[in-house]
């Protein structure tokens, strides 16, 4: 089980969008190279975000495992979702952006696809 950071710790303007819980409740939540971010993990990721880009209302997801990159609702953006390279840079220009969850969704799995081809090829 996911666990997600409480309502009460995020802004008053967000809310889970129904597709991301939805996603949540079957197995397909494992998407490798994307992983969840849950429980402690996730709140961390929140606050060192939110530390690292103060300018931003950034609400992260899940985090690619290979490199630095984070999948965020962006409050400043009509909740759209902004794959950042978390770290690294703050301009909001070169992060990639998907209008609605269920966008970056196709792209997690063919990133997934992807991911398995090279995986199984290396073996």
């Amino acid at each position: 089980m996911i666990e997600l950071i409480d309502e009460k710790e995020l802004p008053a303007r967000f809310k889970y969008p129904k597709e991301f819980l939805w996603v949540l409740d079957i197995p397909l939540s494992n998407l490798k190279p994307w992983i969840f971010h849950s429980g402690e993990g996730l709140k961390s990721r929140y606050e060192g975000i939110k530390k690292r880009y103060p300018d931003r209302l950034l609400i992260p997801f899940a985090f690619r495992q290979d490199c630095d990159e984070v999948a965020c609702w962006d409050l400043n953006d009509n909740n759209k979702i902004k794959v950042i390279e978390d770290y690294t840079r703050a301009n909001p220009f070169e992060d990639v952006e998907y209008n609605t969850f269920l966008d970056w969704l196709k792209q997690a799995v063919e990133d997934m696809i992807e991911f398995c081809i090279r995986d199984t090829l290396d073996n």
